[in-house]
């Protein structure tokens, strides 16, 4: 009997792994906090109401349940209060379809905590969320969002002086394109906001080793297919992606753990000649009801030049699985 594990995680990073396309993509991440209290939520094609003069006086203009029209005014002035630390975020992947060099972009920014409890009433009205606007250049369009939150966030007392959100988008996942994007308080007054200008990111040059594909190399995530587990032979087997030829990436660090006793059962370096579409390995008679688990990296031959900044490359970790003690049954 055999049995497959279909899912990883990346090591360090949490990701929303999406395929590249053109065009605007209705795929964003459905948390947006690094808070463990504050519940967030994405709402995608945001729609939004024309500018009103009318102020907000109590809760009668939140979103309730699955509305997404958001109400905006020009009576809040938020002051000096904006989100902060505006930036973008980018790994490469595998394109599984083209085996091609892909992109993965999220928008991330963070809220400044009131500590002050004076302070706090300096706010004009509680921040419900934040607005993220991103407009393509090449595309000419704009996409929206709405992160919501389950309370607002300046009424959070906890040990942090800022909380982050992020939103994780395919959208940014192109090559060669521009983007300015907008993050607003909402509800929306006639300041709150912060903008940036994403420039563009250039794609390497096919089988040009170099510093640049260095830079790359080193935030490329591997990607693993399906490890399959064969239970009358204890054998694991391992599928993943290579590298893009682009990357310069020949050779691959494979691990098996227990997680029992944390010891490295066997590992393995897996060379690739740049014609593969996938690369296996099986790892042979692992031990029975222990905690497992796969780890996958660039290798770094040590006689030859790093392939990734600082030789630095990213590690990507399979679920734990455990493989179960062979049953005998006697007639």
């Amino acid at each position: 009997m055999r049995w497959t594990i279909c899912h990883s995680n990346l090591f360090f990073l949490l990701l929303l792994y999406c395929g590249p396309n053109r065009g605007w993509v209705d795929a964003a991440s459905r948390s947006c906090s690094n808070s463990p209290i504050l519940l967030c939520e994405i709402i995608d094609d945001f729609a939004e109401d024309p500018l009103t003069d009318a102020p907000i006086e109590d809760e009668a203009y939140l979103i309730a349940g699955n509305q997404t029209t958001a109400t905006t005014t020009t009576a809040i002035d938020w002051g000096s209060f904006k989100p902060i630390d505006l930036r973008t975020f980018f790994l490469y992947k595998t394109d599984p379809r083209t085996l091609d060099l892909s992109l993965e972009g999220s928008v991330r920014w963070r809220f400044p905590l009131v500590t002050n409890p004076q302070a706090s009433h300096a706010m004009p009205h509680p921040i419900l969320g934040f607005i993220v606007r991103i407009n393509s250049t090449a595309l000419d369009a704009t996409k929206t969002y709405l992160t919501r939150l389950e309370r607002p966030v300046d009424s959070i007392s906890m040990n942090l002086s800022s909380i982050e959100f992020f939103v994780e988008l395919s959208l940014l996942s192109l090559f060669n394109e521009t983007y300015s994007i907008e993050v607003s308080f909402y509800p929306e007054g006639k300041n709150g906001r912060n903008t940036l200008i994403r420039e563009t990111i250039k794609k390497p040059e096919k089988d040009v080793c170099g510093k640049e594909t260095q830079d790359i190399a080193k935030s490329w995530v591997p990607s693993f297919g399906p490890l399959t587990v064969y239970e009358i032979t204890a054998d694991v087997e391992v599928e993943f992606l290579p590298a893009p030829t682009s990357l310069c990436i020949t050779h691959y660090s494979l691990y098996i753990q227990s997680m029992s006793s944390s010891h490295i059962l066997s590992y393995v370096m897996v060379n690739a000649t740049g014609n593969e579409t996938k690369l296996r390995h099986t790892f042979k008679s692992m031990p029975r009801e222990e905690k497992l688990m796969i780890k996958l990296l660039a290798a770094e031959p040590s006689e030859e030049q790093c392939v990734c900044t600082h030789c630095r490359c990213i590690t990507v970790k399979s679920n734990e699985f455990t493989i179960p003690k062979m049953v005998h049954r006697s007639n």
